[in-house]
């Protein structure tokens, strides 16, 4: 559902976990709501990785 509502987005995907398991490591990671965004859509990552 939240799918269809996200316009594909995968609103329970843990970005961290996923990064990780493709073979990088998270340099640094923030995370935050992205102002004038309804807050289920909102919630967003911004960070850097490097390959392990």
């Amino acid at each position: 559902m939240n799918k269809k509502l996200a316009g594909g987005c995968h609103l329970t995907r843990k970005i961290p976990e996923a990064i990780e398991r493709v073979g990088f490591r998270i340099d640094h990671l923030d995370t935050y709501y992205l102002k004038g965004e309804p807050r289920p859509y909102g919630y967003t990552f911004e960070g850097r990785a490097s390959k392990s």
